[in-house]
C-alpha cells in the first residue's frame, strides 16, 4: 500500500511537469511567428552605465534588448548616465547592434551640477526623463534595462490601438489632457 501511494505521487509530479513543459511549448511556438507588423509602435525607455554594479549587467541588458526590440519594441531610447571616464561606453555598442536603439550620454559635469550627494552615480529618474522626452512613439514604455516585456503587455498596446483608446496622459502626442484643479 505504501509503496502504491508514491508510485501514485511520482506519477502526478510527473504529470505536472509534462503539462509545464508542453505548455511552455506551445507558447514559444506562438512567439516564433510573432512580428511588429499591424502593432502601434512602442518606443522602450531605458537607463544604464559602464560600472560593474551588477557584474552581467551588460548581458542581461543585450538579452532584454533582443527580445523586447524583437516582440515589442519599435524605438528603443537608452540614457547612459555619468559614465565612469575609466570605462567603454555602453551607447556604441549597442548602437551597433541594434539599429532602432537612440543612445543619449549625460556627461558627468551635468550630473555634478544636478546631484548633491557624491555617493549617487546614478539619477535613475533624471535620466528616464531624458528618455521620455525624446522618445518619439505614441506609446512609450519606460522599465529596468534588464526586464523584458511579456506578451500581454504586447496584446494591450495592440487591443488599446484597435480599439482607438489612448494610453498616458501626454497631451503633445495626442492623449486627452489632464483634467484640471477645478473639475476635481
Amino acid at each position: 500500500m505504501r509503496g502504491l501511494r508514491g508510485i501514485t505521487y511520482r506519477l502526478g509530479v510527473a504529470r505536472q511537469k509534462a503539462r509545464f513543459a508542453w505548455r511552455g511549448v506551445r507558447h514559444y511556438s506562438h512567439l516564433r511567428g510573432h512580428s511588429l507588423e499591424g502593432r502601434p509602435p512602442v518606443a522602450a525607455v531605458l537607463v544604464g552605465r559602464n560600472d560593474d554594479y551588477m557584474p552581467d549587467f551588460r548581458e542581461r541588458l543585450v538579452a532584454c534588448l533582443e527580445w523586447n526590440t524583437r516582440y515589442l519594441v519599435s524605438e528603443v531610447v537608452f540614457v547612459e548616465w555619468n559614465p565612469p571616464a575609466d570605462r567603454d561606453l555602453l551607447s556604441h555598442q549597442l548602437t551597433e547592434r541594434f539599429p532602432s536603439l537612440r543612445a543619449y550620454v549625460v556627461p558627468a559635469a551635468t550630473h555634478d551640477r544636478i546631484c548633491e550627494n557624491p555617493a549617487v552615480k546614478l539619477l535613475e529618474y533624471h535620466a528616464k526623463n531624458v528618455g521620455i522626452r525624446r522618445a518619439q512613439a505614441p506609446f512609450i514604455f519606460v522599465t529596468n534595462a534588464d526586464a523584458a516585456v511579456g506578451r500581454r503587455v504586447d496584446g494591450r498596446a495592440h487591443r488599446h490601438t484597435l480599439e482607438g483608446k489612448r494610453t498616458g496622459a501626454h497631451p503633445s502626442r495626442g492623449q486627452p489632457p489632464l483634467p484640471s484643479r477645478d473639475s476635481l
